[in-house]
């Protein structure tokens, strides 16, 4: 660079005039000019940059704030008491209110820890016998998957199994509604019952037998008119066994009678079966099979 240059460079730095105020040369000047265009060029170049790492500062700030109240504003899972039966076994559970609850084998119910204060609101599965603390000012809603029973304080049986045709209640003292899902109802008093078709969304009064309340609480299995699909199931769920009907044409034939599953075994209850219907049965490890 020539001596000429670098005094214009210089006086440039320092902030001083340094376009030339009479002669000079055209080399230094074109210099100059290329120079400064450099200059401003990574200028810009640098604002550009800052910029944008301001923005992305910004964003990851903004960010990390809506995390945060995210965070502050979504609840907290809310608690809830489950009680269940295994199967083959009865179980008795009271819940917050005082209320006691018999349930079946392969049932569940649950409800949540603030029941008693809001609301009684609970949830089963399966079949329960209930006892429900009167609370005129909080009547209690047990629901299943397809129907719900809403009562002030009474004593019924109420069932729904995933794998039932119908859910069904029995009031034994008290009023009850029986509601379906699309919010239809029946009202019923003691001495009623009332079922559900779940397939048909039918919703009746239906004649039962209410001198012995849930009487499978104490052993007794009693059919009325049922199918021999549904005595299997309930022997099943009542033994812990593995019942199966290999020929589908048994499923619905019909049986009236009562078994006591503390005094005869299983094998002692399908020999009257067998007795009453052409059906055979055969026992093994796994369970039992009839044919």
């Amino acid at each position: 660079m020539s001596e000429k240059i670098e005094d214009i460079l210089e006086q440039y730095l320092k902030g001083e005039d340094v376009l030339p105020a009479g002669k000079g040369t055209e080399e230094a000047m074109a210099a100059f000019r290329q120079f400064q265009g450099r200059r401003d060029a990574a200028l810009k170049r640098r604002k550009r940059i800052w910029l944008w790492t301001a923005a992305v500062s910004a964003a990851a700030c903004i960010a990390i704030v809506a995390g945060i109240a995210f965070r502050s504003q979504t609840p907290a899972p809310e608690e809830v008491f489950i009680a269940s039966a295994p199967v083959g076994e009865i179980v008795n559970v009271t819940l917050p209110d005082g209320t006691a609850v018999w349930l079946n084998g392969s049932s569940r119910i649950s409800c949540s820890k603030e029941f008693g204060v809001k609301d009684r609101a609970v949830s089963l599965e399966g079949e329960g016998y209930f006892e429900v603390v009167r609370n005129e000012s909080l009547p209690m809603v047990i629901s299943t998957a397809s129907a719900s029973v809403t009562v002030l304080g009474t004593t019924f049986d109420f069932r729904e199994y995933p794998e039932d045709a119908d859910a069904s209640v029995v009031l034994y003292e008290g009023h009850v509604n029986f509601t379906d899902a699309a919010g239809k109802g029946l009202d019923l008093l003691p001495g009623q019952a009332a079922m559900l078709n779940k397939a048909s969304g039918e919703l009746a009064y239906v004649t039962t037998d209410t001198s012995h309340p849930a009487a499978w609480r104490n052993g007794l299995l009693i059919f009325e008119d049922c199918t021999l699909e549904r005595i299997c199931r309930d022997l099943s769920n009542a033994y812990g066994t593995a019942i199966k009907i290999s020929d589908p044409a048994l499923l619905q034939l019909r049986f009236t009678a009562e078994f006591n599953v503390r005094t005869q075994t299983l094998s002692d209850v399908l020999e009257v079966l067998s007795l009453t219907r052409h059906i055979s049965f055969r026992l093994s490890e796994t369970g039992a099979e009839i044919f």
